[in-house]
C-alpha cells in the first residue's frame, strides 16, 4: 500500500466513522463514570492530587525551584497523561474490542480514535485547571504562549504513531501491556514532568534527552512558551514532526496489513 492509498482509505475511513468515533467515545466516557459518586469531577481531582503529591515530594523535599511550580507540574500532568493513557490502553485495543472485531468490519483506526478522543477529553479537564491556576499565580499573557498549538499538534501525531505500533502488537504478544507499562514509568521521570530536564541537567546530557523524546520536547516547548514566554522552538520541531508523520503513516499501513488476522488471532 502507498502513502497515496494510505491516507486515501483513511481519509475514506473517517468520513464513514467519523459520527461513530464522536458518539463511542461520549458513550465510554458516560459508562465510565457511570457506577462512581464524584462521576466526571474525578478527571479534574485526579490530576490535582497528583499535582499536590509531586509539588510536595518535588517543590518541598527535593526543593525544586522552578517558578510557578505547581503549575509547572500541573501542565506537565495534563500533556503526559494523554500520552501514557492513549499509549498503556493501545496495548489491549483490540483484544478488550473482540466481540466488535471478530463479528464486524470497523477499520482499527477508529477504535484508536476512540481512545484517543477519550483521553483527549480527559486532558482538557486538566488544561482547564492550568487556565485557572494562570489566572490564581497571575502569569503574564504573551505570544509564545501560542507555541503550545504546534508543541500539541506534534504530541497527538506522535502518540497516534506509537499507538498504532502497540496496538498491533498487543495483538499477538499478551505481555504488551506489562512491558509498556515499565517502559512508561521510566519516560515519565525521564520527560521532566516535575522537574526542568534544562535546569537539571545541564550541558550535553539534558540536550541529549531533551531533543531525542518528542514528549519531553513537546511539553518543554508548550510549558516554556505558556509559563514563562520563552521561545524554546528550534528546527528540533520539524524533524520531530517529519519523523512523528512517518511514524503515523508507517502504523496506519501496517494496522491495515494486518487488520483482517486480529479476527483470526484473538
Amino acid at each position: 500500500m502507498t502513502i497515496k492509498e494510505t491516507f486515501s482509505r483513511f481519509a475514506k475511513d473517517w468520513k464513514k466513522y467519523r459520527e461513530y468515533v464522536s458518539y463511542t467515545s461520549r458513550s465510554e466516557l458516560r459508562a465510565e463514570t457511570a457506577n462512581t459518586y464524584l462521576n466526571w469531577v474525578w478527571w479534574i481531582l485526579e490530576p490535582v492530587l497528583l499535582m499536590m503529591i509531586y509539588t510536595f515530594i518535588f517543590g518541598y523535599i527535593f526543593k525544586s525551584s522552578e517558578e510557578y511550580f505547581p503549575l509547572f507540574v500541573m501542565f506537565g500532568i495534563a500533556m503526559w497523561r494523554f500520552f501514557s493513557m492513549s499509549v498503556q490502553s493501545s496495548a489491549t485495543l483490540i483484544v478488550s474490542h473482540r466481540m466488535i472485531v471478530s463479528r464486524i468490519y470497523i477499520p482499527k483506526h477508529m477504535l484508536l480514535l476512540v481512545l484517543m478522543a477519550r483521553c483527549g477529553i480527559k486532558s482538557l479537564f486538566s488544561f482547564m485547571i492550568v487556565v485557572v491556576m494562570m489566572v490564581v499565580f497571575r502569569v503574564h499573557p504573551s505570544l509564545e504562549m501560542l507555541l503550545v498549538f504546534p508543541a500539541v499538534i506534534l504530541l497527538i501525531l506522535f502518540t497516534y504513531g506509537v499507538c498504532c505500533f502497540i496496538m498491533h502488537i498487543g495483538v499477538f504478544i499478551e505481555d504488551t501491556s506489562y512491558v509498556v507499562g515499565v517502559v512508561l514509568t521510566m519516560m515519565m521521570y525521564m520527560t521532566g514532568i516535575f522537574w526542568s530536564v534544562e535546569a537539571r541537567l545541564p550541558g550535553l546530557a539534558g540536550l541529549i534527552l531533551c531533543r531525542t523524546n518528542p514528549v519531553t520536547f513537546s511539553i518543554n516547548v508548550a510549558r516554556n512558551g505558556l509559563l514563562y514566554g520563552v521561545n524554546s522552538f528550534h528546527w528540533t520541531f520539524l524533524v520531530w514532526i517529519a519523523a512523528a508523520i512517518v511514524i503515523a503513516i508507517l502504523g496506519t499501513r501496517l494496522v491495515y496489513k494486518n487488520e483482517n488476522t486480529y479476527a483470526k488471532v484473538i
